[in-house]
């Protein structure tokens, strides 16, 4: 079984890369397109494609009472598909923008805010850019506290 807190800080997550839309002041849609599993890129059928990958959680401690601090990796992965002579490093910087502008909001846990830190991004399409396809890679660490429901 999942642990309840981790699927709070995906859900929590997943709420704001949907958010990513142009209406909304971002370069792609993306928003509309995020996923909480990765899969081949074969199997993608429409792009701008996000994915969200939980990775180590590690918790910081106990505070005061039942409250723990952790901190959860998060990984974002993202396809593009461009038309033929298009950029493709504009095409992903856009969406590595994208991407950090929603993972920097303002997100929070039981009203507590969850600080979101940017760790990298690593561009990849050298592989795939004669089919128009480009991916990148971001990973996050978002700090939270909480109350355990058992010491």
């Amino acid at each position: 079984m999942a642990d309840p807190i981790k699927i709070q800080v995906r859900a929590k997550i997943l709420t704001a890369l949907q958010g990513i839309s142009r209406g909304a002041g971002y370069h792609t849609d993306a928003g509309g397109n995020v996923q909480l599993t990765d899969k081949p890129v074969e199997q993608i059928t429409k792009f701008p494609w996000l994915a969200i990958d939980l990775g180590t959680e590690r918790r910081a401690g106990d505070l005061a009472g039942a409250k723990r601090r952790s901190r959860q990796e998060v990984v974002i992965k993202g396809w593009v598909k461009i038309a033929p002579g298009a950029d493709v490093d504009l095409a992903l910087a856009e969406l590595d923008a994208d991407v950090k502008k929603a993972m920097l909001s303002n997100v929070t846990l039981g009203g507590t805010a969850i600080l979101v830190m940017f760790e990298e991004t690593a561009p990849d399409y050298q592989a795939l850019v004669e089919s128009g396809l480009g991916w990148i890679e971001s990973t996050y660490f978002a700090d939270f506290e909480w109350f355990a429901s058992s010491p």
